[in-house]
């Protein structure tokens, strides 16, 4: 159905519940008045109540769905679960009313009173029906409350009508009291409706569990070996749910590629779960607990000095961290590390050997003063993280990239050699 059909159908049938009421309301009170029959004057404010709540309730919805409301990060939605919350209210007190109308005789009510009741509850019913229908049409939680209402006043109005015509009949007030008390039971079962969605709602409890391992499930699909979800959070509001997934990347995921990871999965999740307004996607760097860091050394010692250039270092130190400590250090030569990787052409290819056989090691990070294009270019393709070395120590340096103090180096520092001639 589109927009515009929809809108049509749902201002006709609202229009229809509340002409409905508005003959209740006014049938009510012109006999009361006429026969000077109390109880249906007392009944005729009590349907003029329900149609300035019906209009209250339009104007909530209205707001509720407005661009106005947009500026908000959840919107106002909320104002549709506070009102249905008031809703159920209402109803209780209308039950605790009734409890206290039953120690008293029944009211006594004329054939016009009867007739004039009994066509009221078939207006209701065409009141609570159009509106039960607007409500889940437009998905609103307010309109449904207030159709659970209109069914309380349905009940009511069919109890009394049916209690009066058997206590004429019988002349037994047992049965009225039989029969109300059904009704009070009536009550009590739309309070229940009308309150449960509304009261998860405003404490910010989950409507839905299912939904929450639905999502998972979905954004986990999306991210496959690319990042992790740590965490989703739910809020429904009103008719409407939003969803904020926070997930963890792995290195060297750029920001455009965790962009598009995010998009596909507000994509998706809007797609697959039903009434969800806004999906909010945190993106968050990684924290590994373990790295394998290869230095290049003056001298075989984690108090050596870095060596100057990373693709003519003989001497290496290859430093094992688990969760932020060093757990082992190895020293490498460079023959022993390069194996039948070792170039024979020394001043092209300088480091490109040395790059390829710390992939084949399984290195993860590298800290350099000099390195060039090649070398450079070659850990990149392997996701092998480069960080620009500081003064001091091998040991200061791992220290300082543990503390998350060094920075990444983001060109070569070298030319390739032909760049020279």
């Amino acid at each position: 159905m589109g927009y515009s059909t929809k809108n049509k159908a749902f201002q006709k049938l609202i229009i229809i519940s509340i002409l409905a009421l508005l003959i209740v309301t006014l049938s009510r009170f012109v006999v009361g008045e006429i026969f000077n029959v109390q109880v249906l004057v007392v009944e005729g404010y009590h349907s003029m109540i329900d149609t300035v709540l019906s209009f209250l309730i339009l104007v909530a919805l209205f707001v509720s769905r407005s661009e106005w409301s947009k500026r908000y990060p959840y919107g106002l939605y909320r104002l549709e679960d506070l009102v249905a919350f008031i809703l159920a209210l209402i109803i209780l007190l209308e039950f605790i009313n009734q409890i206290h109308n039953l120690k008293g005789m029944p009211p006594t009510l004329p054939l016009v009173g009867l007739f004039t009741e009994g066509f009221s509850v078939l207006l209701l019913a065409v009141s609570a029906i159009t509106k039960l229908r607007a409500g889940k049409l437009m998905n609103s939680p307010s309109l449904s409350a207030d159709a659970a209402h209109m069914w309380v006043d349905v009940t009511e109005s069919f109890a009394v009508t049916v209690g009066l015509i058997l206590y004429r009949v019988f002349l037994s007030s047992i049965i009225y009291k039989i029969t109300m008390g059904l009704a009070l039971l009536g009550l009590l079962v739309a309070a229940y409706e009308a309150a449960k969605d509304s009261v998860l709602a405003l404490l910010d409890l989950p409507r839905d569990p299912e939904m929450l391992k639905k999502a998972w499930g979905i954004s986990e699909t999306v991210v496959s070996n690319k990042a992790e979800i740590t965490n989703i959070k739910i809020r429904w509001a009103g008719p409407v749910t939003f969803i904020e997934v926070s997930i963890r990347t792995y290195p060297l995921i750029t920001i455009d590629v965790a962009s598009r990871m995010a998009s596909r999965i507000e994509r998706k999740l809007k797609k697959e779960l039903a009434g969800v307004e806004n999906v909010i996607v945190n993106i968050q760097p990684v924290r590994r607990s373990s790295l394998k860091v290869i230095v290049p050394v003056e001298k075989p010692s984690l108090n050596s000095l870095i060596y100057r250039h990373f693709g003519k270092s003989q001497l290496l130190i290859l430093a094992y961290i688990e969760h932020n400590k060093i757990k082992k250090v190895k020293i490498l030569r460079r023959s022993e590390l390069l194996g039948e990787n070792l170039s024979e052409d020394k001043d092209v290819l300088a480091g490109a050997d040395l790059a390829e056989s710390m992939h084949e090691q399984g290195v993860t990070d590298v800290i350099v003063n000099d390195i060039g294009e090649i070398a450079y270019a070659l850990l990149l393709r392997h996701r092998i993280l480069i960080w620009r070395a500081m003064k001091g120590s091998v040991l200061d340096n791992i220290n300082a990239l543990l503390r998350g103090d060094l920075e990444p180096l983001e060109e070569p520092t070298r030319e390739a050699p032909w760049r020279r001639h």
